[in-house]
């Protein structure tokens, strides 16, 4: 039986009085007619609607697929890349540049190296400008970047995990306008580590999140945040950890207009403010699973969602981690439903999208 699916994607306007109209849904089917999967979405200045993902291709495994829509949803270009291995290659992050180039990372199979971290820029027509390839050795180790930032300067910053014989590491780079590495960081402590997301700031500093693991003299898995200034000098490293047998894990980062840092992740959807110096600030429990996504209103609210049992579950703490409330949805299925990000508008409404079940164990768009 052969499975097909399709990247899709649907635009919805919201009014006052909370009715939902959708403007436009898009659909696409990549040139082997199977699996395609969208990873991550980005929106310019003019609306124009970016998203980046993996599609099967013809004799080439899944190939990066990033596609422009205008803001009427018409696609204005696919771009696909193919490592050079021929085999697997996963985009999972984009971000936009003030001049509408568009930057792709994820990892990508080499010939007798594994996989790499790959990533292309794009100009704002979709004609590739470069591909950066990196990878920790020569060795068949798999080397995976996870996030990508772009900082006002038109620096780009990815951060992933790379592996060798000892352990997996955090691996972030910067890379100037003309695809060339600046530099290249290693957290190399003696742990597993995985860095999941990064974000930059105004001026420049870079912030990671992700986890590591103690291997000596007891297994612990703790959620270890970094923060870089634009040279590369780490300003400041925190590992939180919930207890001494919890394994906690990052999903979502965020920062405020005033460098405080915000982390979310599980077990028991755990929320974590660090203030500008990396000081932990606060750390708030809710008895769900695990958080997924996260944002800051312009208050220093912190508006976070997660699954609490099969449900969403959002919740708002204010600026000194104390609970406002929490907004439980269970979908029409009365089975799985799981948010997967949330974004704050300038009026302090908060939006939240993800998978519900309907009726008949269909997975919609919820």
């Amino acid at each position: 039986m052969k499975i097909v699916s399709s990247l899709f994607l649907i635009l919805c306007s919201f009014s006052a009085n909370a009715q939902v109209t959708r403007q436009w849904v898009t659909t696409y089917n990549g040139p082997a007619n199977k699996q395609e999967w969208a990873n991550s979405i980005a929106v310019d200045k003019q609306g124009n609607v970016y998203v980046t993902g993996y599609s099967e291709g013809i004799e080439s495994g899944y190939d990066y697929a990033t596609i422009k829509y205008n803001s009427e949803g018409v696609e204005q270009w696919t771009a696909r890349y193919n490592g050079p291995g021929n085999k697997e290659d996963w985009s999972r992050s984009l971000a936009i540049d003030n001049q509408g180039n568009v930057y792709v990372t994820g990892w990508s199979n080499g010939i007798g190296s594994g996989s790499d971290y790959a990533t292309i820029k794009y100009n704002s027509e979709g004609i590739e400008q470069w591909v950066a390839r990196y990878g920790l050795t020569t060795q068949t180790y798999a080397d995976e970047a996870h996030s990508i930032a772009v900082d006002n300067e038109g620096y780009i910053y990815v951060t992933g995990t790379c592996r060798n014989s000892s352990g997996n590491y955090y691996v972030t780079i910067k890379y100037n306008s003309e695809g060339d590495e600046t530099w290249v960081r290693l957290h190399d402590e003696p742990r597993w580590s995985e860095a999941v997301a990064i974000k930059t700031d105004d001026a420049g500093n870079v912030y990671i999140t992700g986890y590591n693991t103690i291997t000596s003299p007891a297994v612990n898995q703790g959620i270890l945040t970094i923060k870089y200034n634009s040279e590369g000098v780490e300003q400041w490293i925190n590992r939180f950890n919930g207890s001494a047998s919890s394994f906690d894990y990052a999903n979502a980062l965020a920062i405020d207009k005033t460098g405080n840092v915000y982390v979310a992740g599980g077990p028991n959807y755990v929320t974590i403010k660090y203030n500008a110096a990396g000081g932990q600030e606060w750390a708030q429990y809710y008895n769900g699973s695990v958080a997924t996504s996260l944002a800051v209103d312009s208050s220093g609210n912190v508006i976070v969602t997660g699954v609490c049992g099969t449900d969403f579950a959002t919740i708002k703490y204010n600026s000194a981690g104390i609970q406002q409330w929490v907004s439980i949805y269970n979908g029409t299925g009365n089975s799985d439903d799981g948010p997967s990000s949330i974004l704050v508008d300038a009026d302090g409404n908060s939006y939240v999208t993800g998978f519900t079940t309907g009726s008949g164990d269909q997975m919609d768009i919820a």
